[in-house]
């Protein structure tokens, strides 16, 4: 799902990207996108690492095809945000996965009122 929703796939096919994002909003994807985070988020082995950053890197691609999945994915997992933050915050040496963290928080921020709103709860 990471490599279907890179800005690379989506550029030539932008109305299927959208609807991409659309069948994943309407079919629970964002629920299993936080769950997948809560499963491998301890990041004990060299595979969760690499399944947090592909997690990390639907959201972030979600948010860049359509402005409205900044919003949507934290209305359908309303912890994601303070995972991120927790993520983030963590005093764990700094890594590709807290980077990846960071800018997708950023980009949930920035990209929707809603999520700046909740950040402020």
């Amino acid at each position: 799902l990471n490599e279907l929703t890179d800005a690379d796939a989506v550029e030539s096919s932008e109305e299927g990207g959208v609807a991409l994002i659309q069948s994943v909003k309407d079919n629970g994807g964002y629920e299993l996108i936080y769950a997948s985070l809560e499963r491998f988020g301890s990041e004990v082995s060299v595979e969760d690492q690499a399944a947090v950053g592909n997690v990390l890197g639907i959201v972030e691609n979600c948010a860049d095809i359509t402005r409205d999945a900044a919003t949507d994915v934290t209305t359908a997992a309303p912890k994601l945000l303070k995972w991120l933050l927790k993520r983030v915050g963590s005093k764990k040496p700094t890594d590709n996965n807290k980077l990846a963290a960071a800018e997708v928080l950023a980009i949930l921020v920035q990209t929707s009122d809603d999520n700046k709103k909740r950040i402020g709860q």
